[in-house]
């Protein structure tokens, strides 16, 4: 077997196994890696975000995945929930405070907040 090489093996990866197995009905993966899939690989060097390998493959995987990306596959909970907004929230008062009090702010401006990367824009609407 080569060194980044995956073993699958399917004969045993049912809860139950083979008849004679001491692990009966514990679960076993159905793929194995022998050896670590990826070890440091460089794809390109000194690509500009939007025009690299990363971007496209980025790109390509939400657009044939659509919005069932976000069913199990994109974790997204970290940043769309009302108890981590509620906190950057207080974060963000008072830095904005602190600026505020130090003179680097001026009240009478409006500030703005952007959320890039909005994804569903669940965390742009609980904050």
């Amino acid at each position: 077997m080569a060194d980044n090489q995956v073993k699958i093996d399917n004969s045993s990866s049912q809860k139950g196994g083979a008849k004679n197995d001491p692990n009966q009905g514990q679960f076993k993966p159905a793929i194995t890696a022998t050896k670590p899939i990826v070890n440091n690989i460089q794809i390109e060097k000194n690509a500009d975000l939007s025009t690299s390998l990363f971007w496209q493959f980025q790109k390509d995987f939400y657009l044939n995945s659509g919005p069932q990306a976000w069913i199990g596959q994109v974790p997204y909970y970290i940043t769309s929930n009302s108890f981590i907004a509620k906190h950057y929230d207080e974060l963000i008062q008072s830095a904005l405070s602190d600026l505020t009090r130090q003179y680097i702010l001026n009240k009478r401006k409006p500030i703005y907040i952007i959320e890039l990367g909005g994804g569903t824009g669940k965390f742009a609407y609980q904050f």
